[in-house]
């Protein structure tokens, strides 16, 4: 910060080296890795009848890998009859159900009837009990016949338990790949033999890049300060893209004291290969505590720099570098207070 002093005769202007740490540029190169990666496996063991997928394509929607799935799907077709078998004599069972409670009614009707008779004395005791016999059976008839049809429903939900029970592993011996992603690697041919969860074929998403830089807290204090961060892609014909932060490692490494930083760039269109290189551009505070000071402010008489203090007092300085009109010089170095710079 630049102070203008009133008292003429003394300073023109003070300047406060604590306020202008010197900045240091730091360039970081990383390879881009594909953000996702996905090893293809199968629950199942068997050969493979289907592989439409090659070292370096693209997967379209739709494909997958299938295995040979005949034992599977002939238990599945058998359960699926099984099941088909029971909803048939359950269909039976509630037909006969509806008939046993139109029975029932009926013996209860004429069970009434007759026994309005027999209260009248119309009737015999003997012709009273077998009609409240026959209502008597026909209510255990109604009673067994609801028994039967429970017991069938829930033989049909075991059954269709098993059945998608069966459908669930079928379904195992076909494998959807993703669309859009890229085959980095076949570990297999068609008509190989596999066991479960062998690897067959593993996939990487390519449409965004992943970079990782190992950054001191320093390093990364700079990147949060960035309101926007670029990277300068090495690649025939150099070009920047913008970039977004997507996590900083909680944990830094004891050794080298740096913290695994990941960016992560665009590339739905795929123009961007893995493995290409990109630069990180960061501007650092100075670790070693050096100083950006306006050459203003600096004179220098027989090869010997040196600064004002705040009492126009002389101090000698050793200048380190030059850049862009301002000397690098070392905190430690310079006076307690500000600088001035001595009127005409």
């Amino acid at each position: 910060m630049i102070c203008l002093i009133t008292m003429e005769g003394v300073a023109s202007e003070l300047w406060h080296p604590k306020d202008h740490l010197a900045k240091i540029e730091k360039h970081l190169v990383a390879l881009g890795q594909p953000a996702r990666t996905l090893e293809v496996a199968s629950e199942v063991s068997g050969r493979i009848l289907s592989l439409p997928v090659e070292m370096g394509s693209e997967i379209e929607t739709g494909q997958f890998v299938a295995i040979e799935s005949e034992q599977a799907e002939l238990q599945l077709k058998l359960k699926e009859q099984e099941l088909l078998s029971i909803k048939l004599k359950l269909d039976s069972a509630k037909s006969h159900t509806e008939l046993m409670v139109l029975e029932k009614n009926n013996q209860e009707r004429e069970w009434f009837r007759v026994k309005a008779l027999y209260e009248k004395g119309s009737v015999s005791l003997d012709s009273y009990e077998q009609k409240e016999l026959s209502y008597k059976s026909s209510l255990l008839r109604l009673e067994q016949a609801h028994i039967a049809q429970h017991e069938l429903i829930a033989k049909v939900k075991a059954h269709e338990t098993q059945v998608k029970l069966a459908e669930e592993l079928f379904s195992k011996y076909k494998i959807i790949l993703p669309a859009g992603w890229v085959v980095s690697r076949k570990h297999v041919e068609l008509t190989t033999l596999v066991t479960a969860f062998q690897p067959m074929v593993s996939l990487a998403d390519l449409s965004e890049l992943k970079f990782e830089y190992y950054l001191t807290q320093l390093e990364i204090e700079a990147l949060l300060a960035s309101s926007n961060i670029v990277l300068e892609l090495h690649t025939a014909n150099p070009i920047s893209l913008a970039a977004r932060l997507h996590g900083i490692d909680p944990v830094a490494d004891m050794k080298t004291q740096k913290s695994r930083v990941e960016l992560r760039v665009d590339n739905r269109h795929k123009k961007l290969t893995s493995g290409v290189q990109a630069m990180l551009l960061l501007n650092c505070s100075d670790l070693y505590g050096n100083v950006e000071i306006p050459q203003r402010f600096i004179k220098t008489e027989f090869e010997q720099s040196y600064v004002y203090d705040a009492n126009l007092k002389r101090i000698p300085i050793k200048i380190r570098m030059n850049k862009e009109g301002k000397a690098i010089v070392a905190f430690k170095d310079l006076p307690q207070g500000p600088l001035a710079l001595p009127t005409p």
